[in-house]
């Protein structure tokens, strides 16, 4: 039973409609927006690698528990125009912050300009700081702000876009990407919110035959597990959001709890994950079940080269590149003979690569790719036209 918590006015929020900054990454920004429409985001402005909107404070908590391709939310609590650091001290210093923030968490100010007047963010970020400290010690009769460095910690972070300022607090916490189930992993594994993304472009449906045969840690499988059974990414995790004062902790609850009633069986689906490395599918094995999915996929100890696709497949893979591959093995020629396997008329999907030299193997009248990072790692997705 959930414990009745008295309620407390806080006149600055308006608890009906809040300012949302989502942050992305750079490619993702239509899969954010589609998800966002459907948890009900309203009034949208899309930006490069961020999705801007107005939400309930219900929605609030559904985007950190279900969003599988953000990177952060954020709620915005003043925007303004700003020139010059006396206006932008004013802005942040007006914020009532004594609603957003609990006496004694530490403040941490961050910074981003673009094309802006004010571009220099270590001042940027020093004048928050010393606005914020302004507003909360006014009247105390010191300009000394309690701060407790071994407790939990509020984002603040300062986007400048045109000269435009908005001030946001970071809701997130640890980024949305850090599911929790990946403890560990291999060389450059993929960030959980893009394989999820990938997944969600590469044409597989659920009942189809999935493979991932360069599984690494398990992250696409265990999205594709994921997503199949719908469970929500953030089901078993803890947001920032959940140490501030404003923090409705019944809504929250009946959020994580609507999301379980909505998680689909197990065991109605075909998810394979292989690796020629025997120690990376124990690792992947493990992570599966952390995440609860271990009874949904199949791993095998396997050469990609030696499967006989005899039936529909959807490849959604991240094979190995510069430092990954094999030394006694010519990159070049791998992935010649890694994209002829393509042709066989039973395999769809694609697979992620930092590798620049790969388009020369893919013909591109039966190939499209896009642009993507996996992290800060420029990197390109190829599917397979089918």
């Amino acid at each position: 039973k959930i414990p009745q918590e008295k309620k407390l006015p806080y006149p600055a929020i308006n608890r009906e409609s809040f300012q949302f900054f989502i942050t992305c990454q750079a490619g993702v920004e239509a899969l954010v927006k589609r998800e966002a429409e459907k948890i009900g985001l309203k009034n949208f402005d899309v930006q490069d690698r961020i999705v801007r909107g107005e939400w309930t404070e219900k929605n609030l908590y559904e985007l950190l528990v279900q969003s599988r391709f953000s990177n952060r939310v954020y709620i915005e609590l003043a925007s303004a125009i700003t020139n010059d650091f006396d206006s932008l001290f004013e802005l942040v210093k007006n914020i009532s912050w004594k609603n957003f923030l609990r006496a004694g968490i530490a403040i941490v100010t961050e910074a981003t300009a673009i094309k802006s007047t004010l571009s220099h963010t270590p001042s940027i970020q020093s004048i928050a700081k010393k606005a914020i400290v302004s507003h909360l010690t006014d009247g105390t009769g010191t300009h000394h702000l309690y701060e407790n460095r071994d407790g939990d910690e509020a984002h603040i972070q300062i986007f400048l876009i045109e000269n435009r300022a908005h001030i946001l607090i970071d809701i997130t916490g640890n980024p949305l990407h850090k599911r929790g189930y990946r403890t560990e992993s291999g060389d450059a594994p993929i960030k959980e919110n893009l394989a999820a993304a990938i997944l969600a472009i590469s044409g597989w449906r659920f009942r189809e035959k999935f493979l991932d045969p360069f599984c690494g840690s398990g992250t696409f499988a265990i999205e594709a597990a994921m997503l199949a059974r719908n469970i929500a990414p953030g089901l078993g995790r803890h947001f920032a959001v959940e140490n501030f004062p404003f923090f409705e902790k019944e809504i929250f609850y009946t959020v994580r709890r609507e999301a379980r009633e909505k998680i689909y069986p197990s065991g109605n689906y075909q998810i394979f994950a292989s690796d020629i490395d025997p120690k990376m599918t124990e690792i992947a094995k493990n992570n599966a079940r952390r995440a609860g999915v271990e009874d949904d996929i199949i791993f095998v100890e396997q050469n990609f080269f030696d499967y006989d696709f005899w039936e529909k497949t959807t490849i959604v893979t991240n094979p190995p590149y510069g430092e990954r591959i094999e030394a006694n093995e010519e990159i070049s020629n791998f992935y010649e003979k890694f994209v002829k396997f393509f042709e066989n008329q039973n395999i769809s999907g694609g697979f992620i690569t930092s590798y620049s030299e790969a388009e020369k193997w893919l013909p591109r009248s039966r190939w499209k790719n896009r642009k993507l990072y996996n992290g800060g790692l420029p990197a390109r997705w190829y599917q397979k036209i089918d």
